[in-house]
Parts: structure tokens; C-alpha cells; sequence
């Protein structure tokens, strides 16, 4: 082979050499450069969580703070319900009692003005022989 030629593919092939070392050195360049801004926006995505967990977990004991309010205040309306529902029930035995008593009086008068009518047509009948 011709030196000439040798020494100038030489040259070349150094030239290509330098050149894929040159793009190495810069791909691993940017290898670093992404890792770290991926480590950057790992750690701002996790505060980022971190944040809205938070959030969620304040939001969350609201939510169960206001349950247990509204539980509260069930249990408060039930027990009032049931005691006006006692009162009321209270309040219908007595009027069933007085129902029950104006019956039996009521029986009795009919009793006494079925005697009545018995004994005004005897005495009518009476009366008129």
C-alpha cells in the first residue's frame, strides 16, 4: 500500500477517532446533566406529593371531624325524637284511659235509660188500664 495513502487514512481514522471520543465525552455529558435534573424533579415531584398529601390528609380529617359532628348531633335529634315520642305515646294512654272511662259511663247510662224506658212504658201501660 501506498504511504501516503496509509498516512492520510491514518490521519482520518484519527480524526474519526477523536471525533466518537468527542461525542462520548459530550453523550456522557449529557448522561449527568439529565440524571441530575431527573434527580432534581424526583425530589421536586415527591415535595409536590408530599404537599398534596398533606393536603388530602388535612381535607380528610375535616371530613371525619365533620361525621362525627353530624353523628353527634343524630344521636342529639334521636334522643329528642324519642322523648317526645314517650310523651306523646304518654299523653294517648291517658287519653285512651279517659276514652275507656267515658265508655263505661256511657254503658251505664244506656243501662239506666234502657231501665228508664222500661219502666215509663210499664207505668204508661199502667196508667191507661
Amino acid at each position: 500500500m501506498d504511504p501516503e495513502l496509509v498516512a492520510y487514512l491514518d490521519r482520518r481514522f484519527d480524526a474519526v477517532d477523536r471525533r466518537f471520543a468527542e461525542m462520548d465525552r459530550r453523550l456522557d455529558e449529557l448522561r449527568a446533566e439529565m440524571r441530575a435534573e431527573m434527580r432534581v424533579g424526583d425530589a421536586e415531584t415527591r415535595r409536590h406529593f408530599d404537599v398534596v398529601a398533606e393536603d388530602l390528609k388535612s381535607r380528610i380529617q375535616l371530613v371525619a371531624e365533620g361525621v362525627l359532628l353530624v353523628d353527634e348531633k343524630l344521636e342529639r335529634f334521636r334522643a329528642e325524637v324519642h322523648e317526645r315520642f314517650e310523651a306523646v305515646d304518654r299523653r294517648f294512654e291517658a287519653v285512651d284511659r279517659r276514652f275507656e272511662a267515658i265508655d263505661q259511663r256511657f254503658m251505664r247510662l244506656e243501662t239506666r235509660v234502657g231501665a228508664l224506658e222500661v219502666t215509663v212504658a210499664q207505668a204508661l201501660r199502667h196508667r191507661q188500664n
